[in-house]
């Protein structure tokens, strides 16, 4: 219970209180009622609400599963698709009654019976209610007419169908059996328009067939017309009102076989190639009326035909034998075969003979002899044959004899033609006839006849040939053979051939000569450039026998031949003679020659020399290796022919002289000017590499001991160095080697040696005697030479007092030399200080020096060291002298004055020697 506004104080005088009156309880239980219904209106507003979303939920699904049964089958389901499954307490109902094309699903709650939507393909959305029920109509149109179409139609409703025919048709039946279909199709009298109810679906389908034409086409007339190998065939048109008119026609030949069979054709006419002969050419048409509905049966048929009548053939037959008549005849190309009749009379009654055959000629035998016989053909074709030709005639003949042989004799000026009686049928004789002929002349006596077996005519005319043409003939009778073939003997009174000769003369002319003839009115020569004279041909005819040809072009090879011109006619040509003009193209100057050496390798490089325009230069050289002197490997390789303008060789090979000389000339084709003269000598000499050898003892050398290569010629200088105590005496060994011929004045230990081979050269030294002479010179030592092993010296004091001369003591040693004081006048004696550098020599080869005049005087008076050393006796048997002024020194003047005391001019022979003192030992 509840209380509205009472304060606790209050609520027991309330419980305590009298009873409610009535308005107050029908207020309060007005009140608790409307509280009740407001409760329960609301809580059934929730749950329709829930199920009205239930039902839509639903319907947009099975709307999608119904989409989706489409996609796959093009087509919505008749009913529910059995995969969709409804929310418990909804049903569902519906699907597509159209075939497909539609649907429409209803649903309803079952707490709600009164609450329905519905859903279809018009793709609205959940509708309120359920589907209303339709029906769909489907018209159909047969050929010939439109229907009007149908639709989707509230059930049991009515509705038209209307059919309307096109142009040339009618509703089936004539308008009688127009509708057919589902029920109620064909209802209402099947007349083109009625109604139906849509008391489920419906498909109806209108019915029309072609208004028939009333007209029957008749058989057209045919013609037919030739021109040229073209037949055209025309035939009468059909006509029939509201209808067009068309024809078919059959082309056939025979007795070929074609057949075309039916064609067909809008036009009246058809031409055709008609051009094989034998043959029927036929037409065969049918007419037929029509519109686009409808056609009328084809009509009878009209026909026409022509025929190609075969040509008609030409014979023609000659006389073969006396046995045969050789036929022929035109031939025809649509021929199979041919007849041909042979008789003797025209009318081909007698003797009648018939041939078939493919060819167009034949040969009629076993006929008799000078018959004459009737041919006529004609040309058979398949089917038909052509009409026969006008005949022809041969007439066979009568065997001859066999051909007579005439030979001839010719006696001087007479020649005697004769001839043997031939054989000849049996039964007939034989006659002859001759044809002499003369030629060139042209005389011919034509046909003469004789009995007689020969004929003789005068034939001493030179250059004619005399024949004699001869036949014979049998006879009997009126009757005779032909005439034989001829038999022709020939004599010729010949012409003697000429003989021609044809020489060069120059560049432009060709000096010709020939043979003459006595019987000779003229000569004929032709020139060409070739042997056939096809090319160039010219011809001159004169009296004389020589002809100079003039004009020609240059290095041309010309031919000639000549024949002799009798009044009878000209001899046979001579065989030909040639010659080939020369040219004048300018020998060219002599080319020069250039070498160049690279290596092992001379190139030789030619001038380029000047022909004349149209002629060719070329060269010829001449290589050629010359040996040294005594030397071996020499080499010419003659005149060598070269379109280069160089050669090149290997030179490689020392001490060779290698030469070319080159020569040029200019030519065209096979005629050339002559060689230059050759080019000046270009020679290359490869230089011999010599070596020189030094050996000696007591010697240095400046040089190695082996040295080179020295090109050939080159100078060399060699040097020996004696070592200390001693002294170079001279050279020895090969050519060059040695001074003055092995005497070497001078002792020259340095000098140049002129390399032209190689040289193995020894340097000779030898050592300082030392000698000890005591106290004599205040115990220094004296180095001294003997050379009396090697020089002995005739010395003369001249008469002047003033020269010393020095001669040669052998043969070997025959230059004299003359030891001169160049710084004093005559008469004044030597100063061997002031004169001799030989004291440079013995400060500065030796370590020491020259004695003083002391010094060398107390030698001089030590005779018995000189009588041992050099084996002179007494001191009058010993003098000085001198050999090469610039190595030694031994003239003093006591040993002057006493030669010049003693000997005067007399001389003494001696040797010489050097005294050097050494001061420092």
């Amino acid at each position: 219970m509840f209380s509205c506004g009472n304060k606790p104080k209050d609520q027991k005088k309330l419980l305590f209180s009298s009873a409610f009156t009535l308005i107050e309880l029908i207020v309060v239980v007005t009140i608790i009622a409307i509280l009740a219904t407001i409760g329960v209106v609301g809580y059934n507003s929730w749950r329709q609400a829930t199920a009205t979303a239930q039902l839509k939920s639903d319907l947009n699904s099975v709307a999608t599963a119904m989409e989706d049964n489409r996609n796959f089958n093009n087509k919505y389901p008749a009913t529910i698709p059995s995969t969709f499954n409804p929310t418990t307490g909804v049903t569902l109902s519906g699907g597509s009654d159209d075939g497909g094309l539609t649907f429409c699903v209803s649903a309803v709650n079952s707490q709600f019976p009164s609450l329905s939507f519905h859903i279809d393909s018009t793709n609205n959305g959940p509708q309120p209610g359920v589907c209303a029920t339709q029906k769909l109509l489907a018209t159909y149109a047969g050929t010939g007419g439109t229907v009007s179409p149908g639709g989707t139609y509230a059930s049991n409703s009515v509705q038209t169908i209307t059919a309307t025919p096109s142009q040339y048709y009618r509703g089936l039946g004539n308008n009688t059996n127009v509708w057919t279909g589902d029920s109620g199709c064909a209802g209402g009298g099947n007349i083109l328009s009625h109604t139906i109810t849509m008391d489920t679906k419906k498909d109806c389908t209108a019915n029309f067939e072609p208004i028939p034409i009333v007209c029957v086409p008749s058989a057209p007339t045919v013609t037919h017309a030739t021109v040229a190998g073209t037949t055209t065939f025309s035939w009468t048109p059909g006509v029939c009102g509201g209808a067009s008119t068309r024809y078919q026609y059959r082309y056939t030949i025979s007795p070929s076989g074609f057949d075309s069979g039916w064609i067909s054709t809008a036009s009246p006419s058809a031409a055709f190639t008609t051009t094989t002969e034998g043959q029927t050419y036929s037409l065969d048409v049918q007419t037929q009326f029509y519109n686009p509905a409808t056609s009328t049966a084809w009509g009878p048929t009209g026909t026409d035909g022509w025929f190609f009548t075969p040509t008609i053939p030409v014979i023609t037959c000659t006389t073969a034998s006396s046995s045969s008549v050789n036929c022929s005849w035109t031939s025809n190309p649509y021929a199979t075969n041919y007849s041909m009749d042979r008789a003797t009379n025209s009318s081909f009654t007698t003797g009648l003979t018939t041939i078939t055959q493919a060819g167009t000629t034949y040969t009629s035998t076993g006929l008799a002899q000078g018959t004459t016989y009737y041919f006529r053909s004609k040309t058979n074709l398949a089917g038909s044959s052509s009409a026969y030709s006008p005949y022809d005639t041969a007439t066979t003949t009568v065997d001859i004899c066999n051909v007579p042989v005439d030979n001839y004799s010719t006696v001087g000026a007479t020649t005697t033609w004769t001839w043997s009686a031939p054989t000849c049928p049996p039964g007939t004789s034989a006659r002859y006839r001759y044809d002499y002929t003369i030629a060139p002349i042209g005389f011919d006596s034509g046909w003469t006849s004789t009995a007689s077996t020969s004929v003789a005519f005068t034939t001493s005319t030179e250059g004619q040939t005399y024949c004699v043409a001869l036949q014979a003939q049998a006879y009997t009778g009126s009757a005779s053979s032909a005439w034989t073939a001829s038999d022709t003997d020939c004599y010729l009174r010949g012409i003697p051939t000429p003989t021609i000769t044809a020489t060069t003369a120059s560049s432009t002319s060709v000096n010709v000569s020939w043979t003459s003839d006595a019987y000779a009115t003229s000569y004929t020569m032709d020139r060409a450039t070739n042997s056939s004279f096809t090319t160039g041909l010219t011809t001159i005819t004169q009296a004389g026998t020589t002809y100079t040809s003039t004009g020609l072009n240059e290095g041309v090879t010309y031919y000639f031949r000549v024949n002799s011109n009798l009044p009878a006619g000209p001899s046979a040509d001579s065989p030909y003679g040639t010659a080939t003009t020369t040219i004048t193209t300018p020998t060219p100057n002599p080319p020069t020659t250039t070498d160049n050496t690279v290596g092992a390798t001379t190139t030789w490089t030619f001038s380029a020399e000047t022909c004349a325009g149209g002629t060719t230069l070329e060269y010829r050289y001449d290589y050629t290796i010359v040996p040294p002197p005594l030397g071996s490997g020499g080499y010419d390789s003659g005149w060598m022919a070269t379109s280069a303008s160089s050669v090149a060789f290997t030179t490689s090979t020392e001490g060779k002289t290698y030469n070319v000389v080159v020569q040029a000339r200019c030519y065209t084709g096979a005629t050339t000017s002559s060689w230059t003269s050759s080019s000046a000598n270009n020679t290359y000499y490869r230089i011999i590499n010599y070596y020189l050898t030094l050996a000696g003892s007591n010697c240095t050398f400046s040089q190695s001991p082996g040295m080179g290569p020295y090109p050939e010629g080159s100078a060399a200088t060699m040097t020996c160095t004696p070592t200390a105590t001693n002294y170079f005496d001279h050279w020895s060994g090969d050519t060059g080697c040695t001074i003055n011929g092995g005497t070497d004045y001078t002792h020259t230990a340095s000098h140049t040696i002129t390399m032209d081979s190689n040289k193995s050269c020894v340097a000779l030294s030898s050592h300082w005697i030392y000698a000890d002479v005591g106290g004599q010179i205040g115990g220094k030592y004296v180095w001294y030479k003997d050379l009396s092993a090697e020089y002995a010296y005739k010395v003369n004091n001249n008469a002047d007092n003033n020269t010393w001369t020095v001669m040669g003591g052998d043969s070997s040693h025959p230059n004299q030399r003359v030891l001169r004081d160049p710084n004093t006048a005559p008469g004044n004696t030597l100063d061997w200080a002031s004169w001799y550098p030989s004291q440079y020599r013995c400060n500065s080869s030796l370590g020491g020096r020259v004695p003083n005049n002391g010094e060398l005087a107390g030698i001089i008076a030590n005779k018995s060291l000189f009588n041992q050393d050099y084996g002179f006796g007494t001191l009058d048997d010993w003098y000085g002298s001198s050999n090469e002024a610039t190595d030694y020194d031994t003239t003093i003047s006591p040993v002057r004055n006493r030669i010049t005391d003693d000997y005067g001019d007399r001389g003494k022979t001696g040797t010489a020697a050097i005294r050097c003192i050494a001061d420092n030992v």
